[in-house]
C-alpha cells in the first residue's frame, strides 16, 4: 500500500494529477466560516474608515475655527448658531425614523413592500414637478429625468405587483435571527 501512495505522490509529482480520486476540501469559498471572516473583516474596515473620517473632519473643522480670521469667524459662529441645532435635530430624526422604519417593515412586510414601491413612484414624481415648478435650466432637465425615472418605477410598480407576497416571505425569513 505504501508502494502504491508514493507511485501517486511521483505521479501527480510530474503530471499534475492523481491516479485516485482526490477528497474534497473541508474549505471552500461557499464555506460560512470563511465568508464569514470575509464580512467581519470589511465591516471592521468600513467602521475604521467611518471613525477616522470623523474624527479628521471635526479636527480640520476645528482647526479652520481657530486660524480663520475675525470675519470667517463671526461667519462660521453665526451657522453654528442658527444652523447647528437644525443639523442636530435632523440627525436624530433621522436616527429615529430609521428605528421605527425597522420595526414596521418587520411587523408588515406586505404592506410596507407596496407602500415602498408606490411612494418611491410618488415621490420622484413630486420631486420632479417641484424641480420643473424652479422654471431653470437644469433644474427643468434635472426634473424631467426624475418624472421619466418616476414613469419607469411606476411601471416597475405595476409588473412587480404579483411576486411581493413571495418577496414577503423571503424578506421575513432573512430578518429571522440566526440561531
Amino acid at each position: 500500500m505504501l508502494n502504491l501512495q508514493v507511485k501517486n505522490v511521483i505521479f501527480f509529482f510530474f503530471f499534475g494529477f492523481s491516479l485516485f480520486a482526490q477528497q474534497p476540501s473541508l474549505t471552500t469559498l461557499n464555506s460560512r466560516a470563511y465568508t464569514n471572516r470575509i464580512s467581519l473583516f470589511l465591516f471592521l474596515l468600513r467602521m475604521v474608515l467611518a471613525v477616522g473620517l470623523v474624527c479628521f473632519l471635526i479636527f480640520k473643522g476645528i482647526q479652520g475655527l481657530i486660524q480663520a480670521s475675525e470675519s470667517i469667524k463671526t461667519k462660521e459662529k453665526r451657522v453654528l448658531q442658527f444652523y447647528l441645532p437644525q443639523v442636530e435635530a435632523m440627525y436624530f430624526l433621522s436616527i429615529t425614523l430609521a428605528l421605527a422604519w425597522q420595526k414596521v417593515v418587520k411587523k408588515w412586510p406586505l404592506f410596507m413592500a407596496h407602500f415602498i414601491l408606490w411612494s418611491s413612484f410618488v415621490m420622484s414624481l413630486s420631486a420632479g414637478i417641484l424641480l420643473i415648478c424652479f422654471q431653470k435650466p437644469a433644474t427643468e432637465g434635472i426634473g424631467v429625468c426624475f418624472i421619466a425615472f418616476a414613469i419607469g418605477n411606476g411601471l416597475y410598480a405595476c409588473w412587480v405587483t404579483t411576486c411581493i407576497k413571495f418577496c414577503c416571505k423571503i424578506l421575513m425569513k432573512a430578518l429571522e435571527p440566526s440561531i
